[in-house]
Order: structure tokens, then C-alpha cells, then sequence
């Protein structure tokens, strides 16, 4: 069986060239309907929907997001954990004043500092904001 990758389905086939058909249950016969879906546009394709009702990123100012600030992470045994009592000091792996991660929903964003915002509250002066590279994370 070999397949071929055509430009809008992957169709698998036989040494002969008839296409593999899978069953369905049910179905033992094979005689399964396939049915062909369009694949999405791409961005830059010629039929790119986008560019005719282009919607401006301010459309999606309210939309919300889950923001995380990581100090910094720690593995422990099962019994270790077990163990850890109030007033328990845990050692996170990161030094005293090593930049703190800022997540936006579970992906690394930005990097800065823990400061102190009126005398009650914390917060993050960031130092730097991460670019979309995998490799930088």
C-alpha cells in the first residue's frame, strides 16, 4: 500500500492504484462513503478570506486571558510531599533574584521581576517580553 499525497487529501492505495476504502462499523464490506472536506484557507492562499474582512486585534481587546507569574518550580518524592508541614520552607529552583516567568495561558510571555505595588499587593515589572521562537522559551 503506498500513499499519495495530493494537494487537498491524503489518499491511501493499493499496490494496484485502487484506493483503500476503510470500513466502517457495520460496514464490513468496505462500502463505506468518504466524503471530501475543503481545507481550511491558509493565510497568503489565494482564496484567503482574511484579507477581505480583515478584523482589526482591536476587536479582541476584551477577550480574557489567564495570566500566571512562576517563581520557580520543584520536584519532590511522593514522600516528600507527604511530609511537608506549615511553616515548611520548599527550595524552588531558581535563585533570589532570578527573573520570575510570566504565562499567558500555560505559554511562556515574558520574563521580570516581583515588586510591590502599594504596600499590600505584588506584581511583575517585566524585563522582557518573549518572542514567538520556541527555541527562546
Amino acid at each position: 500500500m503506498s500513499v499519495e499525497d495530493g494537494d487537498d487529501l491524503l489518499v491511501a492505495t493499493r499496490p494496484t492504484g485502487t484506493p483503500v476504502i476503510p470500513s466502517l462499523p457495520g460496514e464490513p464490506d468496505g462500502s463505506a462513503q468518504l466524503r471530501v472536506v475543503e481545507p481550511a484557507p491558509q493565510p497568503g492562499a489565494p482564496n484567503d478570506v482574511s484579507r477581505a474582512g480583515r478584523m482589526p486585534i482591536e476587536a479582541l481587546g476584551d477577550v480574557e486571558l489567564k495570566v500566571e507569574v512562576v517563581l520557580g518550580r520543584a520536584r519532590l518524592r511522593l514522600q516528600e510531599l507527604l511530609d511537608v508541614r506549615p511553616g515548611q520552607a520548599v527550595e524552588l529552583d531558581r535563585a533570589r533574584n532570578a527573573p520570575v516567568d510570566v504565562l499567558v495561558n500555560g505559554m511562556l510571555f515574558a520574563r521580570g521581576e516581583i515588586v510591590v505595588i502599594d504596600d499590600t499587593n505584588l506584581g511583575v515589572r517585566v524585563s522582557e517580553v518573549v518572542g514567538s521562537d520556541p527555541k527562546e522559551a
